[in-house]
């Protein structure tokens, strides 16, 4: 802080005769005494904001860690209060939006294990498989192509369990399929069988077992219809969640930011102190007032 001195020297002389000691031009006198205390008084009184005082870089870490936090410790209330209230209505946004993704994610689950079948999907490779078994004896995949019953009238495999998975998984690569279903339930496994429907689509329980399904055409069921809009609901729920932690993000910098300039302002804010000094002036007491100016 750079500091500008104006002294004001008044003086006093008290005269008291030549015949006074030397002695005793340095004992108190209750009046200097009284002056210097009012003086002091009064300086503290103007720089009063100085104990709260905080510098930038501290103002800043503050308010990083806590939005409004630097500004409150600088003084600046409203701000304060504003980041806070921001910062709380960012993680309330989230926390909900959150919770009501989460469950809405748990609808679009339910009705896929409702609406969608692994035995018809294997049982649609299985038959593709078999087509091209029958159009092409010599090949690879005739050769190594178990033999399961299934229904004539369906084409479902009948004797579906997880062996005869196990033992169908190598189709999704013979037949040329870009994914492989996931052995479990995942979030994968919930986005391929609406993603890609060209490999997928048949398994929908009100899809045709023999048709092509393209999402990218539109091609859509009912019930592929209603999983996409369950899928877009979830993804919207979730998008508004990420959306609320980039705002308490930018709240965060935005309120370090601030708390630095508001603590940097504070800082050059202009101050005034007032000093009382007795010095020996040509053999005389004389008491000294000093003014101080600063910014």
């Amino acid at each position: 802080m750079k500091k500008v001195f104006f002294i004001i020297f008044l003086t006093g002389f008290i005269a008291h005769g030549k015949a006074q000691q030397t002695s005793n031009l340095f004992q108190p006198n209750l009046e200097r005494i009284q002056l210097m205390n009012e003086a002091r008084q009064f300086s503290d009184s103007l720089n009063k904001n100085d104990d709260n005082y905080i510098k930038p870089f501290h103002a800043a870490l503050y308010s990083a860690l806590v939005p409004g936090l630097g500004e409150y410790m600088s003084g600046s209330y409203w701000k304060a209060a504003l980041f806070a209230t921001v910062e709380v209505f960012a993680w309330t946004g989230y926390f909900i939006y959150t919770a009501k993704g989460d469950h809405q994610d748990l609808v679009m689950k339910d009705f896929a294990n409702l609406h969608w079948s692994e035995q018809k999907y294997w049982s649609k490779l299985y038959y593709d498989a078999r087509q091209i078994a029958q159009s092409d004896p010599g090949s690879d995949l005739a050769q190594n192509l178990p033999q399961y019953s299934v229904d004539q009238n369906t084409q479902l495999l009948i004797d579906y369990d997880a062996d005869v998975v196990s033992s169908l998984r190598y189709l999704e690569r013979a037949l040329g399929h870009t994914h492989e279903l996931p052995a479990t339930k995942t979030q994968q496994y919930y986005e391929m069988i609406y993603k890609y429907l060209l490999q997928f689509g048949n398994g929908w329980d009100d899809a045709d077992f023999f048709a092509s399904y393209d999402g990218y055409k539109n091609i859509l069921t009912p019930n592929i219809s209603r999983y996409r809009d369950l899928r877009n609901t979830t993804d919207e729920l979730y998008d508004m969640a990420t959306h609320a932690t980039w705002l308490a993000l930018v709240n965060h910098v935005a309120s370090a930011f601030d708390a630095a300039l508001t603590a940097r302002k504070h800082d050059r804010q202009l101050t005034m102190k007032f000093r009382v000094q007795s010095k020996p002036y040509f053999g005389e007491q004389v008491n000294m007032y000093g003014v101080t100016f600063g910014w």
